[in-house]
């Protein structure tokens, strides 16, 4: 079996620890199973990951995908105007940043 995580960042927060205590937790119940885990950003996720067997990748987010939800835009028509313009924005970005899947598929 082969499971993969994908982690937008790799900064460490109550969801990376979750994430490495899933992981451990495979690694104990599952010890022939390959565990990857690529990141979307550099970080500490990545070397704890690692130090647990994980088979790890950095492949960087693209600028405007790593910003889309940084901001809260609050309510109302000028919002989700702002919200859609900023998705409209990140979906070059994203397409290319798909496409690199099959460049994990074969380095994983």
């Amino acid at each position: 079996m082969r499971v993969l995580f994908l982690n937008p960042v790799a900064e460490m927060g109550g969801a990376e620890n979750a994430l490495l205590e899933v992981i451990a937790g495979l690694r104990d119940a599952r010890p022939s199973w390959w565990i990857g885990l690529v990141a979307g950003a550099d970080g500490p996720l990545l070397q704890r990951a690692q130090g647990l067997g994980a088979d790890v990748r950095l492949l960087p987010f693209p600028p405007a995908l790593s910003r889309f939800g940084e901001r809260s835009y609050g309510s109302g028509w000028r919002a989700r105007a702002a919200v859609g313009l900023r998705g409209l924005q990140a979906m070059s970005p994203v397409r290319q940043y798909v496409s690199t899947r099959r460049r994990v598929r074969t380095s994983l």
